[in-house]
């Protein structure tokens, strides 16, 4: 199974990108944003940036081995991801916000796919504009 990570900013294609990866026989349908996942990758940053400070000596041997731990972690739900969309042999997962944590995930997925939708500011400026513009109607 392969990974497919998707971010970038708010309104620069990153859903269109996903739709029509996702329209591949071979992957999930689109879902909504990995938020959880997020989180996952989110824990494991935190526990790197302080192991050294604060309580990473008390549960883990080294920094190696809070990552293995946090891989099994998130390699045990994108098992459970792929058992639910199955037949899928990729799964497609989109979340902006994790973009920068592109480089702490591929730590842990070091086979997992990255891609960045990139989008004019100015462009992406009027989206939103045009957003704000139908929510406030």
């Amino acid at each position: 199974m392969t990974c497919f990570f998707i971010g970038g900013a708010p309104r620069s294609g990153g859903t269109l990108l996903t739709s029509i990866l996702c329209s591949d026989r071979t992957t999930n349908p689109t879902l909504r944003e990995a938020h959880y996942l997020r989180e996952m990758v989110q824990a494991y940053r935190q526990g790197k940036q302080f192991f050294n400070t604060l309580e990473g000596g008390h549960y883990f041997s080294d920094l190696n081995e809070l990552r293995q731990f946090s891989a099994r972690w998130v390699d045990a739900f994108l098992d459970k991801l792929a058992v639910r969309h199955a037949p899928a042999t990729n799964l497609v997962l989109k979340s902006f916000l994790m973009s920068v944590m592109f480089p702490a995930t591929f730590e842990l997925l070091p086979e997992a796919r990255f891609l960045i939708s990139v989008r004019d500011p100015r462009d992406i400026a009027c989206s939103q504009i045009d957003v704000g513009e139908k929510q406030r109607k």
